[in-house]
C-alpha cells in the first residue's frame, strides 16, 4: 500500500510480507512459520513478532523504518532479526539466532537474547543482553559503533555469556558490564572513556589523559585511542599504558616495543624513574609519568605537596629525595590514601600465556 498500513492479528503459514511505501505500518500479533519482512516509509510498530522455521526457511523477521522509528513490545526470530531504522529503535524484548540492529539516532533494547552474534549500530546506545545456551556452546560475537560504522557518541551495555569477543568497539564514552570471565577486545576506538565492570574487578579505560582516577581496581590510558584488550579470570592484557593497577588484577602489556612485560604502573614506578634518570628521554607529554602525577595533583588541589601513600601491606609510592632537605609536609586532611602497591616481580620479558595472576 502506499498509505497506513494497520492491522490486529496476522497469521500465516509461511511469510509475510507488508510494504507501505509512503506511510507507517501497525501491527499487532504477527505470527508466521517463515521469513516476516515488514518494511514502512514512516513509522513501523508492533506488539508481537514470531516466526516458528519452516523447512528451508529458518524464520527471520526484518524490519525497516526507512524515514521513521521502530517501536515494539516483543520480537522473536527462529532466525535472525535485522532492524534499521530513520529515526531510532525501541523494542523491550527481542530473540533470535542474531541481530543487527542500526539507526542514527537512540538504539534502546531492554534484553536482546541471541546465540552468536549482535550488532549495534546508533550514535546512543542502551542494551541489554544475554546470550542464550547452544549446542556446541560459541563465543558471543559483538560488534558496537555508530551508525553505519562510525563513532558512537555514548553506551550503557550490560552482557551476560560465558564467553565474549567484541570484534569492534568504536564509542565515545562507554559504561561496559559483562558478567563473563573471558572478555576481549579485537579492536577498539575509545576516542573518551570506557569504564569496564567486570567479575574481576572494574577498569577504566580513560583515554583523555592519563590523570589517576580513584576507585579503579585497573586504569588504561591510549593515545590516540585505538587498543586491544583481553580480561582472563583477573588478569588483564592489553597494549595501552597502564596508570595503576592494585593487587586484584594484574596487567600485562602487549606489543610494547617488541616484547610483553607486567607491572608498568605511571603512579608507582614514576618516582623511581626519575631517581634513576629514566625520564630523559621521553618523546613527548603524553608518555609521561611525571605528567600522571602532575595531574593527579591538579585533580586533588596538591600539586607538589607530598608523597602519593598506601594502606595495607606492601610499600608506599615515596617520592624520597624530590622534596628539599628538612622539608616536611603533612598530607591536608581529607586527602586520599587508598592507592595500593603490588609487587613488580619480573621486569624481563613474558610470553602472552605464562603472565602471572595476582600481580
Amino acid at each position: 500500500a502506499t498509505g497506513l498500513t494497520d492491522w490486529t492479528n496476522v497469521t500465516a503459514g509461511t511469510t509475510v510480507n507488508a510494504r507501505s511505501t509512503a506511510d507507517s505500518i501497525n501491527l499487532g500479533t504477527v505470527t508466521s512459520g517463515g521469513t516476516q519482512t515488514i518494511h514502512a516509509d514512516q513509522n513501523v510498530a508492533f506488539t508481537r513478532l514470531t516466526t516458528t522455521g519452516i523447512p528451508g526457511d529458518l524464520g527471520d523477521i526484518v524490519v525497516t523504518a526507512d524515514h521513521g522509528s521502530i517501536n515494539g513490545s516483543s520480537a522473536s526470530a527462529n532466525g535472525d532479526a535485522s532492524f534499521v531504522s530513520g529515526q531510532s529503535i525501541d523494542v523491550a524484548d527481542l530473540r533470535a539466532g542474531s541481530a543487527t540492529l542500526s539507526t542514527p539516532h537512540n538504539l534502546t533494547i531492554g534484553m536482546l537474547s541471541v546465540y552468536r552474534a549482535m550488532t549495534l549500530g546508533a550514535d546512543v546506545v542502551n542494551v541489554t543482553a544475554q546470550q542464550l545456551p547452544s549446542v556446541p556452546p560459541v563465543p558471543l560475537h559483538v560488534v558496537i559503533t555508530g551508525y553505519r560504522g562510525g563513532v558512537a557518541t555514548r553506551a550503557n551495555l550490560t552482557i551476560d555469556p560465558p564467553q565474549v569477543i567484541i570484534d569492534q568497539f568504536s564509542v565515545a564514552d562507554s559504561t561496559v558490564t559483562v558478567d563473563s570471565p573471558s572478555l576481549t577486545v579485537v579492536a577498539g576506538y575509545v576516542p573518551g572513556q570506557m569504564l569496564l565492570n567486570t567479575p574481576a574487578g572494574q577498569i577504566l579505560l580513560n583515554n583523555r589523559g592519563p590523570g589517576p582516577v580513584g576507585g579503579n581496581n585497573l586504569q588504561l590510558y591510549q593515545p590516540g585511542g585505538v587498543f586491544t584488550m583481553q580480561q582472563i579470570g583477573s588478569a588483564n592484557f592489553s597494549n595501552t599504558q597502564v596508570v595503576y593497577y592494585d593487587t586484584t588484577i594484574s596487567s600485562t602489556i602487549i606489543n610494547y616495543v617488541g616484547g610483553d612485560f607486567t607491572g608498568s604502573s605511571f603512579v608507582r614506578n614514576a618516582p623511581q624513574d626519575m631517581r634513576n634518570g629514566d625520564l630523559s628521554g621521553l618523546e613527548g607529554l603524553e608518555k609521561s609519568a611525571l605528567l600522571a602525577l602532575y595531574l593527579r595533583g591538579v585533580a586533588e588541589g596538591r600539586i607538589g605537596q607530598g608523597p602519593i601513600e598506601v594502606i595495607g601491606a606492601g610499600p608506599a609510592v615515596n617520592i624520597e629525595g624530590l622534596l628539599p632537605a628538612g622539608h616536611n609536609r603533612k598530607p591536608r586532611k581529607g586527602y586520599r590514601t587508598n592507592l595500593r602497591s603490588s609487587s613488580v616481580e619480573n621486569h624481563g620479558l613474558v610470553s602472552f600465556a605464562s603472565a602471572a595472576y595476582g600481580r
